[in-house]
């Protein structure tokens, strides 16, 4: 039974509670505010996320990620793309996939709004594009293929609305890069394979 000093969390006084259970005080398993506050010093080094990735190499490889490694990440990203005041981030991938927690920190860092989009949409162009349209999504992360389906589909119309298009989870060939940029002349295209 886990209690404060005089009740449980359940509301019982302590003098009803049963002989055979074991009580635990709350106060004896709650950190101090002084221990919270000393382990926040080292805040940095803790590790915020562990990826399992084969990555740019083909090697499988585990990589230790700190809170100061996406820190790092996040301010290189505002300092050199930030978003603007309109700017719509979307979250298309999947929570479990290491790229998101940079995605969702991005958006509400800025302060801007961001759709989770689910994945099922990837399997229906039309309403991959239609619901990008809709919601006025502006800052996107895309893998170079799925890139090429939507120009071989006649979808480019979705991409030039963006501002901002990150290209991920595939390397990007120089060809491919240019062909974007022409189709794209205003929207910033940063490849971001190969992270880990």
């Amino acid at each position: 039974i886990i209690s404060s000093e005089e009740k449980t969390l359940f509301g019982d006084r302590l003098p009803y509670v049963k002989e055979n259970c074991t009580l635990i005080h709350i106060s004896d398993h709650i950190p101090s505010e002084d221990s919270l506050t000393e382990e926040r010093e080292s805040l940095t080094e803790d590790i915020l996320s562990i990826y399992y990735t084969s990555g740019s190499t083909g090697i499988p490889k585990i990589v230790k990620v700190s809170n100061e490694n996406t820190l790092n990440g996040l301010l290189y990203l505002l300092q050199n793309y930030p978003a603007n005041v309109q700017d719509t981030f979307c979250l298309n991938i999947r929570v479990s996939f290491s790229p998101s927690i940079r995605n969702i920190l991005e958006a509400i860092i800025q302060g801007n709004k961001i759709v989770i989009l689910p994945e099922y949409l990837y399997h229906n162009i039309d309403k991959f594009v239609e619901t990008v349209s809709q919601k006025e999504i502006s800052r996107l992360s895309l893998t170079p293929s799925f890139i090429r389906l939507l120009i071989e589909n006649d979808k480019t119309s979705l991409v030039n609305k963006l501002n901002f298009l990150e290209v991920r989870g595939e390397a990007i060939s120089m060809e491919d890069m240019m062909l974007f940029k022409k189709l794209m002349p205003e929207t910033t295209i940063v490849s971001r394979y190969g992270s880990t």
